[in-house]
């Protein structure tokens, strides 16, 4: 039995018809993998990092001293986090989207650079990353 009640079953199947799912699509939808099922549901919670990604809308970013020197992680997340940019960084759920994505996708927008995770960033300050 589902914890949902029925009028949000059917506020989510006005939304989809209306934007032209079929009973197909809710077949497929409910028989997806958990796996996809966690994507789906995080591209809804943070929006959709690869179409961000494949769009354009998602830019590499460095404080000024990165430009042309080493700078240490706790510098990098007090200005994130002084300057309101921590909510725009990118997160572990995020990185893991962009791994699922494959190696030529990783190559194809990030080629010779890493990916941080600073959202989420806690205690004793290790950022996530994707690198090739």
């Amino acid at each position: 039995m589902s914890c949902f009640t029925s009028g949000q079953l059917n506020q989510l199947g006005d939304k989809l018809e209306a934007v032209g799912w079929t009973a197909e699509d809710i077949t497929n939808l409910g028989q997806a993998s958990r796996v996809r099922l966690d994507e789906i549901r995080l591209s809804l919670s943070r929006g959709d990092i690869i179409l961000a990604i494949e769009t354009g809308k998602t830019e590499l970013w460095l404080l000024e001293e990165q430009k042309t020197d080493w700078v240490q992680g706790r510098k990098i997340l007090t200005h994130l986090t002084e300057n309101s940019l921590l909510a725009g960084c990118a997160d572990l759920d995020e990185l893991k989207i962009i791994q699922a994505q494959g190696i030529e996708f990783f190559r194809k927008h990030f080629a010779g650079k890493a990916v941080f995770g600073w959202r989420g960033v806690q205690g004793r300050l290790r950022a996530v990353s994707l690198r090739e």
